[in-house]
């Protein structure tokens, strides 16, 4: 009876051992379950960064080149002071002390901004296929907008400065803010950003090519536009086109 008891005590043991082994493999694979599917929803937050929706877009190229933000708000319109086809150097004083940095802009990245706001109202009298964002017919040339010139030239400025291609700047401040910074407190807003290029024509084909940014630009809700051109920095040239709409 001893010596059975004794061979039975073993069996047992090896019996226990082996259940141990296969509730541990049992709990890691859950464990792996649970680690796949934390992945795939962290990867799914981060595509939520890519802000979608009736009237916003966002994409950019892995090169930095470019990319466009949009979106919408619905209140009263203060359009500011606005003009067409002149070159105007000198700082508007009816501006907000945030624009004093563009205050004796380069005459020449004016001319280019300038250069570039007609080739963008050229598109415009044209109308153009913008792909996915559909067919746009001819629309009402953009006019220039001292506040929305601010906003566009201090976003370039700041690119160049803080070494970044981003519609939001390093302290998260977006397109909104740098306009409402301007003066400008009541919009339908748009923005396009470049990078790489110098001549306003290769710029223009840049945007055209991509179909969000042409969208912006031939969307007829949009009335005004403000450029702003500054060289520096890794991609050499930044270009920040920044529109707005009336309700």
């Amino acid at each position: 009876m001893f010596t059975l008891y004794n061979r039975f005590i073993p069996i047992m043991m090896a019996l226990v051992l082996a259940l141990i082994l296969i509730s541990c493999a049992e709990d890691d694979k859950s464990s792996d379950a649970d680690t796949d599917t934390a992945t795939a929803s962290d990867s799914n937050d981060g595509d939520s960064d890519s802000r979608t929706g009736s009237f916003d877009g966002d994409s950019a190229s892995d090169s930095g080149t470019d990319t466009n933000d949009t979106a919408t708000q619905s209140n009263d319109t203060d359009w500011g002071n606005g003009d067409t086809g002149i070159v105007d150097t000198t700082y508007d004083t009816s501006l907000p002390d945030y624009c004093l940095p563009t205050q004796g802009w380069d005459e020449a990245y004016a001319e280019k901004e300038l250069a570039l706001i007609a080739l963008v109202n050229e598109h415009r009298a044209q109308g153009a296929e913008c792909g996915s964002k559909g067919s746009f017919g001819p629309a009402d040339p953009l006019t220039r907008h001292t506040g929305l010139e601010c906003a566009a030239r201090m976003h370039s400025m700041d690119m160049v400065t803080r070494n970044f291609f981003d519609h939001d700047n390093p302290d998260g401040d977006g397109p909104k803010v740098r306009i409402e910074a301007a003066g400008v407190t009541s919009f339908g807003w748009g923005e396009n950003i470049a990078g790489g290029n110098e001549s306003p024509k290769d710029t223009i084909a840049q945007w055209m090519a991509s179909d969000g940014h042409c969208a912006n630009f031939m969307n007829p809700k949009f009335t005004h536009i403000g450029m702003g051109y500054y060289p520096g920095g890794e991609w050499l040239h930044y270009w920040t086109a920044t529109l707005i709409s009336g309700q």
